[in-house]
């Protein structure tokens, strides 16, 4: 059950590009989340219970794209897991072809009275295939990550619980996965500086609280 208020943009994202020897397929792809899972799950940042799968339809200028999930038992690139993702590809559509995979499970937080909590979706996982490379991205829309909260209000006891515990993560995956750590694009809710959440510039803190935004948090 969801404690934290979710927002609908990444507060922010990270992404590497892991070369596949050639031209990347589904077990690439999947071999790269499964990797990149297994640091997650370390850090108690992701659980996965869910893999969702997205078949795309290029032939089909009408057909939106097909999401299907498939229960995350055991290593998510063996044999039996790939399996069952493939078999949900549609079978009326001869052009459908694996566009993302995206991983979903709980993660650990710590609150302001250092309380271990568990969110849905605390990190989510994603990898796609870009023709040589596999894109593995992590996101996070949650303000724990921050030095303020969406309301603005600063809670440092609750950053300097969760953050380095991410930043922990980023480094372990740009090592484990030998690729460049690439920061994502910033969004209303958050940029991103190095392995964590950019602080408010000074002459966006009044009274010392950030910018509140809970406006376009639904």
């Amino acid at each position: 059950m969801s404690t934290l208020p979710r927002a609908p943009e990444a507060v922010g994202s990270w992404t590497w590009f892991v070369n596949a020897g050639g031209r990347a397929e589904t077990s690439d792809c999947l071999a790269a989340l499964d990797t990149a899972a297994e640091v997650l799950e370390r850090h108690r940042l992701l659980m996965a219970e869910i893999v969702e799968i997205c078949w795309e339809h290029p032939r089909s200028d009408n057909r939106p794209d097909t999401f299907r999930t498939v229960e995350a038992t055991g290593p998510l690139d063996s044999p039996e897991h790939t399996r069952l993702l493939l078999n949900t590809c549609p079978q009326d559509a001869s052009d459908a072809r694996m566009k993302l995979l995206r991983v979903h499970g709980s993660g650990k937080w710590v609150d302001a009275s250092g309380n271990t909590r568990s969110e849905p979706d605390l990190v989510v996982l994603e990898a796609m295939p870009l023709f040589d490379d596999v894109s593995v991205e992590i996101a996070v829309h949650h303000d724990v990550w921050a030095h303020h909260a969406f309301s603005g209000e600063p809670h440092p006891e609750v950053h300097f619980a969760n953050a380095p515990r991410l930043a922990a993560a980023l480094k372990e995956l740009e090592t484990t996965l030998r690729a460049e750590t690439e920061p994502g694009g910033p969004t209303y809710f958050g940029a991103v500086d190095g392995y964590g959440i950019q602080a408010p510039a000074p002459y966006e803190i009044v009274d010392g609280r950030a910018p509140d935004l809970t406006d376009k948090i639904p």
